[in-house]
């Protein structure tokens, strides 16, 4: 059986296009220890809908943000 994250923000935080963002602003998330990791995998959930599940996360660093969607079958897409 997979091993699923505890969050959506967590699950979110191994996707490559999240990992870009943050090394885009010069933060290698590979050097962030795991108590510190809350700061990065914390993004402003919002459910777009319930039925498929389609939910879209917004993470935010240094005034710069950006949006990923993530859809019912945990794909997911810049939004």
């Amino acid at each position: 059986m997979p091993c699923h994250p505890a969050s959506v923000g967590s699950y979110l935080f191994t996707q490559p296009n999240v990992g870009r963002f943050y090394v885009d602003h010069g933060v290698d998330l590979h050097t962030i220890d795991i108590w510190n990791a809350r700061l990065f995998v914390d993004p402003t959930l919002t459910v777009i809908a319930e039925s498929p599940w389609h939910i879209e996360a917004t993470f935010e660093y240094d005034g710069d943000g950006m949006t990923i969607a993530l859809n019912d079958d945990l794909s997911t897409a810049t939004a």
